[in-house]
């Protein structure tokens, strides 16, 4: 004889009627400090609703007292490059001026150089980062749709500071104009008269690299200019990679008079190789990087850049979940903040 379904109120029930997952359910019941305000709100109205049974005391946010501090994560691929750093003293400046804990953790390798586990290893950790927190940031990783995913199960806010892979649906990025960017760098070398333009760019699998290179090629275009796909080059985000790509340009039978580098840390090295080879900058090559870290002023000569404004990236970051968390919404569509073109030594008219 068939058991008889209990007509008592379930979890399950209160999940389906919510839309939230059945933990996202339990966690609320319990006061789990990783639940949103808005989030306990609803599922206990739906619990009264149905009659489950409410806990004594459904929500200490609800008694006398200052109100507890939001938990923002961040997942870093690596902490250890200018870029970096500046995202992150960004986020620690606005997290202080916002009341809210920020809790960091990086994988401590670059994306590009991460292997075929790259995608697995970040969320793994972006699983272990986001634990007690109400919202996860991540900063040049890989993102996939699995992420995205564990993020709406969990009622999690998620971003992403220029992903590493292109982005799956329902993933809000933070960046700056890309594109943009690229076109400037095209047109301010354009503009002084050069013609062979090489690249050294970074991963072709990466976002930003992307974009760049899709707004210099259609700056090219316009200005009736082909873009010779011989000196393109792929690499890491690295010195090295500036170094090593920068000579093999350099080596070539008819070399660019001018080399666009798509970070700072590719211009450097590019500089580098150009010294290697006895080539003067800008006298014989002219050479313009990407991001405006101290890098970019600390080489000699000081690199022309396409600045993007990486410590209000890491602020903005930080304001845009802890506005959503406060007025308990989504994140709404991406952001891009504006790059501009910061013109120093490294960049001349080409040699006659």
């Amino acid at each position: 004889m068939p058991r008889t379904r209990s007509s008592r109120p379930t979890q399950a029930m209160i999940a389906a009627a919510t839309g939230f997952s059945v933990p996202t359910v339990s966690k609320a019941l319990r006061a789990d400090a990783s639940i949103s305000r808005k989030t306990r709100d609803l599922v206990l109205a739906a619990a009264a609703d149905l009659g489950y049974p409410l806990p004594a005391s459904p929500d200490a946010s609800m008694s006398p007292g200052p109100p507890r501090q939001k938990r923002v994560a961040a997942l870093f691929d690596t902490v250890t490059n200018a870029y970096a750093t500046e995202i992150l003293g960004g986020m620690l400046c606005a997290a202080d001026e916002l009341a809210a804990t920020l809790q960091v953790r990086h994988i401590g390798v670059s994306a590009d150089q991460m292997g075929p586990d790259a995608t697995l290893l970040t969320q793994d950790l972006a699983a272990r980062t986001a634990d007690g927190a109400e919202a996860l940031i991540l900063v040049t990783t890989p993102v996939s749709a699995d992420i995205v995913t564990f993020a709406q199960e969990r009622d999690l806010l998620l971003l992403s500071i220029d992903p590493a892979t292109p982005p799956p649906p329902g993933l809000v990025t933070l960046s700056a104009t890309n594109w943009r960017g690229g076109v400037q760098a095209a047109e301010h070398l354009i503009s002084l008269g050069h013609r062979r333009i090489g690249i050294v760019a970074g991963p072709d699998s990466s976002t930003p690299t992307i974009e760049r290179l899709a707004g210099f090629r259609f700056a090219c275009a316009r200005a009736g200019i082909e873009v010779d796909e011989s000196l393109l080059t792929h690499g890491p985000y690295l010195y090295s990679t500036g170094v090593v790509h920068g000579s093999f340009l350099l080596e070539t039978e008819n070399p660019p008079t001018a080399v666009f580098a798509l970070n700072d840390a590719i211009a450097g090295g590019i500089l580098e190789a150009a010294r290697r080879h006895g080539i003067r900058v800008p006298d014989d090559l002219s050479v313009i990087g990407f991001d405006d870290t101290s890098i970019a002023s600390l080489c000699s000569p000081q690199v022309t850049v396409i600045r993007q404004p990486l410590q209000e990236i890491g602020a903005e970051a930080i304001r845009t979940v802890m506005d959503a968390l406060n007025e308990g919404r989504s994140l709404g569509s991406p952001v891009e903040l504006l790059t501009t073109l910061v013109v120093r030594s490294s960049t001349a008219a080409p040699a006659r």
